[in-house]
């Protein structure tokens, strides 16, 4: 919970440093990716599994969905060494995946 609260909080800060073209990019390619992943998985194991247990096509896109949080990699990226070159573009794309995909 504290986590969420830390992501609404941090909104208001003046230190961010919003890249729109990376966090478009890095958003799409989580949504490209958790689906690449997701949806041949769940068709090879819909091969093996009886008709009245298949993963219905409801329940993958609700699998999928529920995928992309991004609350936990947030709160590691702020232990990122405040040193690291590029490290105030890493945290705000990271916190506005976070905020796409929990809000």
């Amino acid at each position: 919970m504290s986590v969420f609260c830390l992501l609404g909080l941090s909104i208001l800060q003046d230190s961010n440093y919003y890249h729109l073209g990376f966090i478009a990019a890095v958003t799409f390619a989580c949504i490209i990716s958790r689906a690449g992943m997701l949806f041949p998985i769940t068709a090879l194991l819909n091969l093996r599994r009886p008709p009245e247990t298949k993963i219905t096509m409801k329940m993958q896109v609700a699998i999928w969905n529920a995928g992309l949080r991004g609350a936990v990699a947030y709160a590691l990226s702020l232990k990122l060494p405040e040193t690291m070159p590029g490290r105030a573009v890493f945290v705000t794309t990271i916190h506005a995946g976070a905020c796409y995909t929990c809000y």
